[in-house]
């Protein structure tokens, strides 16, 4: 490649020495000029405003920069002989030739000249100077040891080192080795196992990071560079929730919505028992009846005899439904199952199979993915919250249980229903292990659960108080709890109370956080105000707000708050040092009752709502969750399908696909994504890549 005329034969070719070999690995170049080949024929690269020459269609990339990088990377890949063509048949050389010199003055350990050399290399920073001859001699100052030479040794130390005036307490620590040898600090000494050729190239590549680039180019520099194009990319796609860390170099990156949890994954029945049913979206257009036939039989496993008799179809509206778009079909379909219709739907599937418009029909795929919605509160569902290894989810409801729910990639299944409470709950808090649970009764008493067993593990209460709000301390510990009396109180496990902060600390209707540091608790203190109460240093430091806040929800990272206030705003905090407002979210309702939100998805990239604002659908109010892109505070996707208002929701932290809601309308619905558009695809020739199905 390069470097000679494309017809010369092979064996005129250049051939390398090994000696040539070692000095290239290590950045050196060969000088003698080549001749030039048919390539030079190929369009000249764009000249700059000064002169120098530049590649790419903006004009700001050097040329000269451009190809000692690229041959830095050749180098750093081991393809040395491909380095070398570069550099000859380009005419720029990696490194000029004194700093060539430099490098193989350091390899060989000749220190005293390689010092005088970098003298001579031409920087203008004298501290910079001084700190490479500092790493130099010091590197010397260990072999010296190593070779046993300990007044060479010393006398480097005193004549060579300390008269730098550079890190006076690593001198120090020099001089104590002079004594005690064997305690050679391990990252110098060669004696700790790293051979001296090993600890050489050690110290030229700390010498490249304290050398200007322009001296000697970094280690890894176009792999940096493109890594940093990529992770722009990537924070610039608005959808980007994909746990495939892969990225193609060979298009640029952009996902698509498809990426955002927005299709339910379980069908409720109206059925005493709590039946989930999952069922695969037809990936294929198929007849009809060839595909209700087996959804149903998946579904429903037998028709139900019992009632074919009073829901029946009459044939009009029967043959209404043959000749229907196959779109419509299918939502009607579904909407029969989530109104419990099934006798209805297997008498017109029993009645018409044979029809040959049935089999004509054909059921497009796109319409539904994965439609879910639990049913076993009795009552309104006021929260719920995934653990922290988006194993399990914990729900509270009005009807004074909760429940523990195991989750799956399709959904979730009922573990335990936690009952033993006499008013409703209001929140509840994982361990930092996830294998117990706090539930808060409304005023009540915090209990204190075995996910495993569901048994009660412990009941902590105040006479004359009640709880409104728990949490953990990051290690498990202890227990901390809100009281009504507007008092925050800490408990080890066994029930001790260890410490009260009295006074205004927290409301009636409160959310309480504890950092993960565990020195910091928040708390809604004031109507408009929210307390954050570092309980080592007792120091207080508030986020005050124009408006009431009614809820507010920490990040993973304890560096953000976001606050959900009755103006029907979500405002999101940052907490580090004085607490700065950084973004607002808007858009969704807020009229009577407690709306809560959180963080979610990839790198909690997004804020996901309820909300009590509805939507008229075939007489249907369909009330919806809301999501923001965290970043640019642009509502992106809002999610209908409840029936009353969405009091919260929880994002799973192991799985970015995974949203919870919980409503009004005793339900809770497991969101994720629709699979029909989750497939890859190619990249486009436009140049752009799509993540996992964009569009």
């Amino acid at each position: 490649m390069g470097g000679v005329e494309d017809d010369e034969p092979a064996s005129k070719r250049m051939k390398l020495s090994s000696e040539e070999l070692r000095r290239l690995s290590n950045g050196s170049t060969i000088k003698e000029p080549v001749a030039g080949s048919s390539r030079d024929l190929m369009a000249r690269p764009l000249q700059s405003e000064g002169g120098e020459e530049v590649v790419g269609s903006k004009g700001v990339i050097k040329k000269v920069e451009f190809v000692r990088i690229i041959a830095k990377a050749l180098y750093s890949l081991g393809y040395i002989k491909s380095g070398a063509h570069l550099e000859e048949e380009s005419g720029i050389p990696l490194h000029s030739s004194v700093v060539n010199v430099f490098m193989r003055q350091i390899l060989e350990g000749n220190w005293d000249d390689s010092v005088v050399t970098l003298h001579n290399i031409g920087l203008t920073d004298e501290r910079t100077v001084k700190s490479a001859s500092f790493l130099i001699l010091e590197q010397k100052f260990f072999e010296l040891l190593d070779e046993e030479k300990v007044m060479d040794a010393l006398n480097t130390l005193r004549t060579e080192i300390a008269p730098l005036g550079v890190n006076d307490s690593r001198v120090r620590e020099l001089s104590s080795y002079i004594v005690s040898p064997s305690y050679c600090s391990p990252t110098r000494s060669p004696k700790q196992g790293t051979v001296r050729a090993r600890s050489r190239s050690k110290l030229l590549e700390e010498l490249q990071k304290l050398l200007p680039a322009t001296v000697m180019i970094p280690e890894g520099r176009l792999e940096h560079l493109v890594e940093q194009a990529l992770v722009l990319q990537r924070d610039a796609c608005m959808f980007h929730n994909s746990l495939d860390k892969e990225m193609s170099l060979y298009s640029d990156h952009q996902c698509g919505r498809d990426q955002i949890p927005s299709q339910a994954l379980q069908v409720r029945l109206c059925s005493a028992n709590q039946i989930f049913f999952c069922h695969e979206v037809f990936s294929t257009i198929l007849p009809v009846y060839t595909s209700l036939e087996s959804l149903f039989k998946r579904l429903l496993g037998s028709e139900n005899e019992s009632g074919k008799n009073n829901l029946k179809l009459s044939k009009k509206i029967a043959y209404h439904l043959y000749e229907i778009q196959c779109d419509f079909l299918a939502r009607m379909l579904v909407s029969l199952f989530e109104a419990g219709e099934c006798p209805l739907i297997s008498s017109f599937i029993g009645s018409h199979r044979f029809d040959p418009r049935i089999i004509k029909i054909s059921l497009q795929v796109k319409v539904m993915a994965i439609q879910s919605i639990l049913q076993a509160h009795t009552d309104e569902v006021w929260f719920l919250q995934f653990s922290h290894n988006g194993k399990y989810l914990a729900s509270s409801s009005n009807d004074q249980s909760a429940i523990i729910w195991e989750v799956y990639e399709t959904g979730v299944s009922l573990k335990h229903k936690l009952s033993g409470h006499q008013k409703p709950l209001s929140s509840v808090s994982w361990s930092p292990d996830d294998r117990q649970l706090l539930t808060c009764g409304a005023e009540e008493v915090v209990r204190r659960w075995d996910v495993s067993s569901g048994e009660c593990l412990h009941v902590y209460e105040k006479t004359g108080l009640g709880m409104v709000s728990c949490g953990w301390s990051p290690d498990g510990k202890w227990i901390f709890s809100g009281l009504n009396d507007k008092s925050i109180c800490m408990w080890e496990l066994d029930g001790k109370e260890l410490e009260c902060w009295k006074g205004q600390r927290t409301l009636k209707i409160s959310d309480l956080e504890i950092t993960r540091d565990g020195k910091q608790i928040i708390s809604i203190c004031r109507e408009t105000a929210i307390l954050l109460l570092d309980r080592e240093a007792k120091v207080e430091r508030f986020i005050e707000e124009d408006q009431p806040i009614t809820s507010f929800s920490l990040s993973r990272d304890s560096r953000f708050l976001l606050i959900n206030l009755l103006n029907q705003e979500i405002h999101l905090w940052n907490i580090e040092g004085d607490p700065k407002l950084v973004s607002k979210y808007r858009g969704h309702k807020r009229t009577r009752f407690i709306i809560r939100s959180c963080f979610g998805g990839l790198e909690q990239a997004f804020i996901a709502s309820g909300s009590e604002d509805s939507l008229n659908i075939a007489y249907k109010f369909l009330r919806w969750v809301y999501i923001w892109h965290r970043g640019t505070g642009e509502l992106i996707e809002t999610l209908p399908g409840h029936s009353g208002a969405v009091n919260c929701v929880s994002w799973n932290p192991a799985n970015p696909h995974m949203l919870a809601s919980a409503s009004d309308d005793r339900t809770i619905r497991i969101w994720g994504l629709n699979n029909l558009s989750t497939k890859r695809k190619e990249p486009c020739s436009n140049g752009i890549h799509y993540c996992n199905g964009g569009y």
